[in-house]
């Protein structure tokens, strides 16, 4: 007869291993090209502009939102939505910022089977100050933490993937 202890123990470092993964940072990514289209510009209005609710993670919805050839993201939580437009122009790379492609990018954690995000990253360009016809980019980050939630900076450069999500996991929540 085989001792129990000699399945039992594999059996349990495989747990461990399994529940300690689970508690890692890992991305899971969104797209802001499919949504429900809640309101836009017609060809009597004088300034052109949209909002677009886009599905999330864990809950968050993104508001899709431009005008005046701007734009950016704002998050929904339950019926609140938190406006990001101001400090999401204050960190703009140069004039006119505008989220740059379909992207969203999730950071969060695996818990229990399911996915429980506490940052996105997206990009956002603005034209160069010194020559409009050049876009200069940067990745915004946003902590999300339901109706407070907030932009907590950007990076640009060469790292700045791996920065932004350095400084995205800097708000994790267990």
């Amino acid at each position: 007869m085989v001792p129990l202890r000699r399945f039992l123990v594999p059996y349990m470092c495989l747990l461990f291993f399994i529940d300690a993964r689970a508690g890692e940072p890992t991305s899971e990514y969104s797209s802001t090209k499919t949504g429900k289209l809640l309101k836009q510009s017609t060809d009597k209005d004088e300034i052109d502009f949209f909002e677009v609710r886009c599905k999330g993670y864990g809950g968050y919805e993104l508001m899709f939102e431009g005008e005046d050839a701007r734009s950016w993201l704002n998050i929904k939580y339950g019926t609140i939505v938190v406006d990001l437009m101001n400090a999401t122009f204050a960190l703009s790379p140069g004039h006119f910022p505008n989220k740059a492609n379909d992207v969203v990018e999730w950071r969060g954690l695996n818990v229990k089977g399911q996915f429980m995000p506490y940052a996105i990253i997206y990009r956002l360009n603005g034209q160069d100050d010194k020559n409009p016809e050049q876009l200069k980019s940067c990745l915004i980050v946003i902590k999300l933490d339901k109706e407070n939630s907030a932009v907590v900076g950007y990076t640009e450069g060469k790292n700045e993937d791996a920065d932004a999500k350095r400084l995205a996991d800097q708000y994790i929540t267990k």
